[in-house]
């Protein structure tokens, strides 16, 4: 089955995988000390790529949130498998 993720689904996974790699950093940043400055910054990136994808996502419009609807409801649930697995 080939599903279609519309524009907004699409950023939505975006800011979920940049807020998932901010919070590796920021655990990554209290275990090395040597290195935390250096992952403290990159989760601090994180975060402003996390607010970019979620200005695009406000941006859209309601077409292009719109497209390629999942009438199973199926969509979500492989959305959700592939950022959070």
């Amino acid at each position: 089955m080939a599903l279609r993720f519309n524009a907004d689904e699409i950023l939505e996974m975006a800011g979920r995988l940049e807020t998932k790699g901010a919070r590796f950093y920021r655990q990554a940043a209290r275990i090395h000390l040597a290195a935390r400055d250096l992952l403290t910054e990159i989760a601090r990136q994180e975060d402003l790529h996390y607010q970019t994808f979620m200005e695009m996502r406000r941006q859209l419009t309601p077409s292009e949130k719109g497209a390629a609807a999942d009438l199973t409801g199926e969509a979500e649930l492989y959305l959700s498998a592939m950022v959070d697995g």
